[in-house]
């Protein structure tokens, strides 16, 4: 179970959105988290000054209530922030909020799971959008957090004053859809928030008769590696390339992607979904969409194409129209794997595939090593920015102590925190200490 800090940021007394907090609140605490509730009624809570002076002592100059708020975002494993709509956006006061967070830029913070809680008299899907985009941004800063959800509650206007059927809606939503279908679908998870017919999380499945065979893309006659979702939507475009490859024109729209037509509808799972520079998504169920930019729109993911910087793919896709090949490459059953690796100036052979554990925590981190470990993998990547080098000693000692490996054949790989830069013989003091290392 999880501490989750809910930030309600209206300042209307009994108002829609902290009626939905209200909810969440209860819910939250039947499941078994420890819930914290602040409110930004009556808090102080001055604009950021952009001095920049928290870069260096973590610490804000303006001594007001965001000081003490931005301490319990900071320890917090969850983060729920509620908003009403304004003229399409988050409230002021959410805004002028996350920009006092500045001092936790640089801060060995918590929280690694951000939802958003949000309601409009409007009941239209594109409402909340600059919303969800505006927390998307500050989250961005934060490499180890993600937005993991989002609710939008349209149509609902004075609660005291609405229909009886209007006032039940926004308790159904809550408490059914909010949080006891999450607790049904992903019991024993650390799960806030999903919503049914409102869901941002795409839903993962396997299609009945899988395509045999790897899912190949090609731009302008080059294979692009792509790790491609798990759903129905990408094994049904399997199915359609399997006899032949297809070949889509695409087309440059908007200044963020390329679109064309598959000539064939497949299975869709349409969710609101932020896109970033990288990702695959279906459009309509029959168009394909690449990203070299971001949007917000009704997508299914396809798949992302990892390794490439964002001015990697402006030069692939941001110039010119291209053509999209699909095919299906059949297995190899006569290959064999293995893991290349390079001699180091040490003299020592490492491998040069390894495990990473960016974003796992110490539990998880000590699971997923000593899994590893005994799956014969030889190199663990961590990191102090990470918060996880604890458990990733755990894990390499438990793989010891049961045999399946030596110390002498592991090679670990960290990295001190950014501001350590001066002290780093402390940091990596730091780091072997956490680890439990001795090298």
């Amino acid at each position: 179970m999880s501490n989750v800090l809910v930030i309600s940021t209206s300042l209307r007394a009994k108002s829609n959105s902290d009626i939905l907090t209200e909810r969440l609140i209860a819910g939250a605490k039947d499941a078994g988290h420890t819930v914290e509730h602040i409110s930004l009624k009556g808090k102080n809570i001055r604009f950021c000054i952009g001095c920049l002076a928290c870069q260096k002592t973590q610490k804000c100059v303006l001594k007001d209530d965001a000081v003490d708020i931005a301490e319990k975002v900071k320890n917090a494993d969850t983060l729920v922030f509620a908003t009403p709509i304004y003229y399409y956006e988050m409230s002021g006061q959410m805004k002028t909020l996350l920009d006092r967070l500045n001092p936790l830029y640089t801060t060995d913070y918590r929280f690694r799971k951000v939802y958003l809680l949000s309601v409009a008299a409007e009941d239209e899907t594109y409402v909340p959008e600059r919303a969800v985009n505006g927390l998307q941004g500050w989250i961005d800063c934060f490499e180890k957090a993600e937005l993991a959800g989002s609710l939008f509650c349209g149509g609902i206007n004075d609660p005291e004053k609405q229909p009886e059927n209007r006032r039940n809606r926004m308790k159904r939503i809550s408490l059914d859809g909010l949080w006891n279908n999450a607790a049904r679908i992903l019991a024993g998870c650390m799960v806030l928030l999903l919503v049914l017919t409102m869901a941002v999380m795409p839903t993962s499945g396997t299609a009945e008769s899988e395509a045999e065979g790897v899912l190949i893309l090609a731009i302008d006659g080059v294979e692009i590696p792509v790790d491609w979702e798990s759903n129905d939507s990408v094994e049904a475009l399997k199915a359609l390339v399997s006899e032949s490859p297809l070949k889509v024109r695409m087309s440059m729209y908007g200044g963020f992607e390329q679109v064309g037509s598959l000539g064939s509808d497949l299975p869709r799972n349409d969710v609101q979904t932020q896109t970033g520079y990288g990702d695959i998504v279906l459009y309509s169920g029959n168009q394909i969409v690449i990203f070299y930019g971001s949007n917000s729109w009704a997508y299914t993911r396809l798949g992302h194409i990892p390794d490439k910087t964002q001015a990697d793919m402006r030069e692939l896709l941001g110039y010119h129209d291209v053509t999209v090949t699909l095919s299906l490459r059949q297995p190899d059953t006569d290959a064999v794997f293995s893991i290349p690796d390079v001699m180091l100036n040490s003299g020592y052979t490492m491998p040069v595939i390894g495990l990473g554990t960016w974003t796992l925590d110490n539990d998880e981190a000590e699971n997923s090593v000593c899994h590893a470990l005994k799956a014969g993998m030889r190199l663990i990547d961590t990191a102090r920015y990470y918060g996880c080098e604890v458990g990733v000693g755990r894990g390499i000692r438990r793989a010891i102590d049961e045999g399946f490996v030596t110390r002498e054949e592991i090679f670990v790989t960290s990295k001190i925190m950014p501001g350590d830069y001066d002290r780093a013989a402390q940091g990596i003091d730091d780091s072997l200490r956490d680890t439990g290392l001795d090298y």
